[in-house]
């Protein structure tokens, strides 16, 4: 299982989002994105510049026999210093008796 949490300031907003891929070996030894119930959520506690709590956002997917999935949340138009947020996120996967659990999290306040 293969996992990634972002921040992104941009343009268009500022953004947080996690994906979760489920990878099996194959037959000649390889690594290959294969398909599993995949699980993948976000949330976010956003801060002003004294790390005080404005605003969160979260959001989570579930697919069966995927090989990946990803959640986005977007910000638009708001203010707040995106280094000051709490972001974390949740993933897993379910393959026949086989289940694999991963959080990861960003605190910098």
């Amino acid at each position: 299982m293969t996992n990634k949490l972002w921040v992104n300031h941009n343009f268009w907003g500022k953004h947080i989002g996690s994906y979760t891929h489920f990878w099996k070996k194959n037959s000649d030894g390889d690594w290959e994105r294969h398909k599993a119930d995949i699980y993948t959520s976000v949330n976010g506690t956003f801060r002003d510049n004294n790390c005080t709590s404005v605003e969160t956002k979260s959001g989570s997917d579930l697919e069966h026999l995927q090989k990946k999935v990803q959640k986005t949340e977007t910000k638009l138009f708001k203010q707040y210093d995106i280094s000051n947020g709490d972001i974390k996120s949740h993933h897993y996967f379910v393959k026949g008796s086989l289940l694999l659990q991963l959080d990861l999290e960003l605190e910098p306040c």
